[in-house]
């Protein structure tokens, strides 16, 4: 897919170590903020560069999601973490918006 397309695609997608899935199913998908001040347990695949960066912009009480299963951010986690098991949990983009 093209990146002209992207604005035309139905879902947004999150993507995460299939290990969270449990917790995600119990507290729901929370953001790192809210899970690190509750004490939740959980395999954190994110950058440290971008966890900063999205801390200093008050960005960490939100859970990222990309708009096409196939960003940099993806690609990059998966070739540092090529032994772990991820799933992606999508959203409409038209529910997102609400």
């Amino acid at each position: 897919m093209g990146l002209e397309n992207v604005k035309n695609t139905k879902l947004l997608y999150h993507l995460t170590a299939l290990e969270n899935l449990e917790s995600i199913i119990e507290h729901g998908l929370l953001p790192r903020k809210s899970m690190l001040e509750a004490g939740l347990i959980f395999n954190d695949v994110a950058s440290t560069n971008i966890i900063s960066k999205r801390t200093l912009l008050g960005l960490d009480k939100y859970t990222p999601f990309h708009f096409h299963p196939y960003s940099s951010f993806d690609v990059a986690v998966k070739r540092e973490y090529a032994n772990t098991d991820f799933i992606y949990l999508c959203i409409l983009r038209e529910d997102a918006e609400k």
